[in-house]
């Protein structure tokens, strides 16, 4: 019950709320990551990169520190939220530790390196996931997700073309109107995949349109997140993240 109303508090951006709810869970379950997880979402959109940190470096008393690293860099793609022991821990993983899913090994490790300035390890890592997620959606042509996140990896692998496609494909076929709690997901996705390809102002569009609809990322988020680096100094994003959080 605790993790649902936190979850919807944040997609409300009432993190204070959120924080405490999110603590109840964790009090009740504290050997459970998904209820850090939104406890560390509550503190990243108040802009407080330094607090998930220590919250997630703490609870590796309750969690096993291999199996909540692995989590934290999949679910929500809140590896960046690790520090750096967190980090390394999780690209220390094999395959098993994410549900024995290759695809998802593969994008936790492309992105993990792409945040730590190793471009050319997330490039290689991203082809990997790429292939990976070719597959997949051979057989799951239907499936949203797996588009968006194809179309990040494509995106790290610096295959413009077919990464824009196919982030506009998963926002087309799961649109926030339609689905209030994962269609904005997939305009994040969508976001920093055109934050990638260079595409600054489409990256910017698709971040305001985000931020006037109920989700968890917020403008003091967006200010920590280095997902959205290369956004910085543009007169529009600086504009967007001096906005309250």
């Amino acid at each position: 019950m605790h993790s649902g109303l936190a979850t919807t508090l944040l997609w409300l951006r009432r993190y204070d709320e959120a924080r405490a709810s999110a603590d109840r869970a964790m009090a009740l379950a504290p050997s459970n990551p998904s209820a850090l997880s939104f406890r560390v979402m509550a503190e990243l959109g108040r802009g407080d990169l330094a607090r998930a940190r220590q919250l997630t470096a703490a609870a590796a008393r309750d969690v096993e520190p291999a199996a909540l690293a692995a989590y934290m860099a999949t679910y929500w793609d809140l590896g960046w939220a690790l520090d750096d022991a967190g980090q390394r821990l999780a690209l220390a993983q094999g395959p098993d530790a994410f549900d024995g899913d290759a695809a998802t090994w593969a994008i936790v490790r492309a992105q993990l390196h792409h945040w730590r300035g190793d471009t050319a390890q997330a490039r290689v890592w991203a082809d990997t996931a790429r292939a990976h997620l070719a597959r997949q959606l051979r057989e799951r042509p239907g499936d949203p997700q797996l588009h968006a996140i194809h179309g990040l990896a494509l995106a790290y692998a610096g295959r413009g073309a077919e990464a824009a496609a196919e982030a506009e494909r998963a926002v087309a076929m799961l649109p926030a109107s339609v689905d209030a709690t994962i269609g904005p997901y997939y305009e994040h996705l969508r976001a920093r995949t055109y934050t990638l390809l260079g595409e600054r102002e489409k990256a910017i569009d698709v971040l305001e349109r985000l931020l006037r609809m109920p989700y968890v990322v917020s403008p003091a988020w967006l200010r920590v997140d280095p997902s959205f680096a290369a956004l910085r100094g543009h007169p529009r994003f600086e504009a967007l993240v001096a906005g309250a959080r």
